[in-house]
């Protein structure tokens, strides 16, 4: 450079490497930038020079071109600046115009593994090998590369190389070869952890017995994670409250069904796709999780949901619908299923912002009394529906955030001591289940005091569970963690604590525990390991899922990390149908499915919000222990169901003589299993299951001549049984 009369003293010389046409997501969410700096050289701090009026300067710099630049795009801009940082001269020149291109340049484009002896997820897994394929390009207008080897080494302590050389032969200029037909080959030890890193590095030669051999080294990485393959699978807005997995379709495979704010229903394929059909669009955006049974007894199921336009949807599994009805404002939470006039199609339940409790047949028209208009009390979570009176009709029990929480009849009705006040707003679904084991209902209430109340059918306060600290905004879970016949309740607050009590609100030995961090996501529980014990899982908002054992120790692949606040309810399922039980969780940022691997039941558990694909708040199915008897039985059992016929529901009563395993499913003419009631490890005893005449997937069964068969190590009992409609 020759410095003019202005310059004359110390100054910075900068050096910087820029490559056009490259874009990254500016924070307004938009491309921005269509330059980037690449390098500064040799430093960000620049060269300190010299310089003297009209006085030449020369200064040298060596440096190299980064792997997968295109060089064709890049320029070197030089500037001088003076200590205030000003600017005072500044030039560019075209990178291809000054490069020397006496080599080739070789950069990794592309790998790809092939799974060997792969448990079906098309993912490379501890214990499993894999043919390593690796692509490598070679930049235009370089030197050809001739003899190209790739050497493949590892620093892992999990990772076995079997094959670590490949022959690339002549790579030209613009050209890719991949070594399809000598791949590497690699092993990951049994003892490797699930979720891990697993770090690599490729050395290539090329032109070895010319003027100018070539060796580069590159580094790259293979990500082993617990995620089901083509999961997660990103959206633009949160997601809603909870999803499903469910054969939707009814075509052997099933799919993913969830709602979000971005006003659409989604329902995703194994293979990550949307299934043909959707999503569908609501008018507004979809805060609740979508409901799923047969509701017009077709044959087929139907996706149900609330959306904050209002309307209550009801979609088909080709993905046609419509709002069938409206509340007078927002529909906030999700809409619950039942059947009120034992007709074999279903109504639904929700609760609006407006003031008004809505409950319509499949069709949109309203039952008789609804919609219920309660005065000044908005409501913004879901119903629970559960027959607390007896009488075979399911009551609706919704809690407010003017402090009540109200119980009425299929009539709009409410039931004699109700409305009750729990001293702070509701803004936790309700959730019904026999706790003690005694046959009778019990209702649980969170509240906004962080308190969680245990409530009789008649209104009477069994007792209250003190949190002291945050509010329950989170429906609670119950499970039967020791088969004693008494379930346990799990319920998580706003500052974060995972609490799990007894059945007289005792807390459990380790509860409670502390997740990290906001926890909006309502728990759930699943037997992942299959030895007879529930675990216990749920979100939170700094992104993680959580699992825990029964005594508070989390377990040992959690928690695990993913995009987004976790405010969605796990649902545990096979969704891949390969036996092993997989976690799907909607977050604010992804649809994440974790594969858990290992053989698991979720059969009877609270292992989706609400408890099931109706939404009910629920848990009236399982066994329950009967009355004791002095004398064990002395033969496995099974007594004739009652009543029978029977529409829709029916009592098993059977008997267990020794500890064992018991399985008892339903089966129809054809020997096909259809239900599943239970599986699980009995304690000597009398037990009873109610059938509700429904499938696995929810559907109601026609009138006909069905099976219960109850197992027991090398016995069995078989009953015939009619359902008549």
């Amino acid at each position: 450079m020759n410095p003019d009369s202005r310059v004359n003293g110390n100054y910075k010389l900068h050096l910087v490497l820029v490559e056009d046409d490259l874009y990254f997501m500016g924070s307004n969410g938009y491309p921005d930038h269509e330059s980037v700096m690449r390098d500064m050289i040799p430093n960000a701090n620049g060269t300190n020079v010299s310089l003297v009026p009209d006085v030449p300067y020369t200064q040298n710099f060596n440096f190299s071109v980064p792997a997968l630049l295109t060089v064709e795009n890049c320029r070197l801009i030089a500037f001088v600046q003076a200590s205030d940082r000003s600017v005072l001269n500044a030039a560019k020149v075209e990178l291809p115009d000054i490069i020397v291109r006496n080599v080739p340049r070789l950069a990794i484009v592309e790998n790809n593994m092939q799974i060997l002896e792969d448990d079906g997820d098309d993912k490379l897994n501890p214990g499993e090998s894999a043919n390593f394929t690796i692509t490598i390009a070679n930049d235009c207008l370089w030197l050809e590369g001739e003899d190209v080897l790739g050497t493949l080494s590892t620093t892992s302590p999990y990772v076995t190389i079997t094959a670590n050389q490949a022959n690339y032969n002549q790579i030209a200029a613009c050209e890719s070869v991949a070594n399809t037909s000598e791949p590497y080959q690699i092993s990951v030890s049994p003892g490797a952890p699930p979720v891990a890193d697993l770090e690599f590095e490729l050395l290539i030669t090329a032109n070895l017995n010319s003027e100018n051999p070539y060796e580069v080294v590159i580094p790259l990485s293979i990500s082993m994670n617990l995620f089901q393959n083509h999961f997660p699978y990103a959206v633009t807005q949160p997601l809603g409250a909870g999803n499903a997995v469910i054969d939707l379709d009814g075509d052997g495979e099933n799919e993913i069904v969830i709602g979000g704010e971005d006003f659409l229903l989604h329902v995703i394929a194994l293979d990550g796709t949307e299934k043909t059909g959707f999503p569908f669009m609501a008018g507004d955006k979809i805060m609740g999780a979508p409901a799923i049974a047969d509701i017009d007894n077709d044959g087929d199921l139907e996706v149900v949901f609330g959306a904050r336009d209002g309307g209550i949807y009801v979609v088909q599994h080709d993905g046609s619908g419509e709002a069938i009805a409206m509340a007078s404002s927002y529909l906030l939470a999700t809409p619950s299923l039942t059947d009120f006039d034992n007709d074999g199609d279903l109504e639904i339940v929700a609760a609006g912002w407006g003031y008004d409790l809505l409950a319509v047949h499949h069709d949109g028209t309203p039952l008789a009394g609804f919609p219920k208009i309660i005065v000044g009390e908005r409501m913004s979570t879901g119903v629970a529906l559960a027959d607390i009176t007896g009488d075979g009709i399911d009551e609706i029990l919704i809690g407010t955030r003017s402090d009540k929480l109200h119980v009425f009849n299929h009539l709009g009705v409410e039931l004699a001591g109700f409305p009750l006040n729990v001293g702070a707003s509701i803004k936790a679904p309700t959730t019904v289940t026999d706790l003690d084991g005694d046959n009778h209902l019990e209702i649980l209430v969170g509240q906004d005091d962080g308190e969680l109340w245990v409530i009789s059918p008649s209104g009477e306060v069994l007792w209250i569970y003190d949190d002291n600290t945050a509010s329950i905004r989170t429906a609670p879970a119950v499970a039967d963690f020791d088969g004693d016949g008494t379930r346990e309740t799990i319920f998580s607050a706003l500052n974060g604590f995972l609490t799990v009590v007894d059945h007289n609100g005792v807390d459990l030995p380790g509860w409670p525990v502390f997740v990290g961090t906001d926890c909006n996501s309502s728990p759930v529980v699943a037997d992942i390991d299959d030895d007879g014990i529930p675990e216990i899982f749920v979100g939170s908002d700094d992104e993680l899922i959580h699992g825990y054992s029964i005594d508070g120790s989390a377990l040992d692949i959690f928690p695990i990390h993913v995009n987004g606040a976790v405010t969605g309810t796990p649902t545990l399922a096979d969704l891949d149908l390969d036996g092993n039980l997989e976690l799907v969780v909607g977050t604010s940022a992804e649809l994440a499915v974790v594969d858990i691997k290992s053989l698991g039941s979720c059969s009877e558990m609270w292992f989706t919000i609400r408890g099931d694909y109706r939404r009910t708040g629920a848990q009236l199915f399982g066994y329950v222990a009967t009355e004791p008897s002095i004398k064990l039985p002395v033969s496995l059992s099974l007594a004739q169901n009652y009543p029978n016929p029977f529409n829709p529901n029916t009592k098993l009563d059977f008997e267990v003589p020794e500890t064992a395993e018991v399985s008892l499913s339903i089966f129809d003419l054809r020997g096909h299993e259809i239900a599943q009631l239970l599986n699980s490890r009995f304690e000597p005893g009398a037990y009873s299951v109610t059938w509700s005449g429904r499938d696995m997937a929810e559907k109601p069964m026609e009138t006909g001549i069905y099976f219960a068969r109850l197992r027991s190590g090398g016995s069995e009992q078989v009953i015939k049984m009619m359902l008549l409609k």
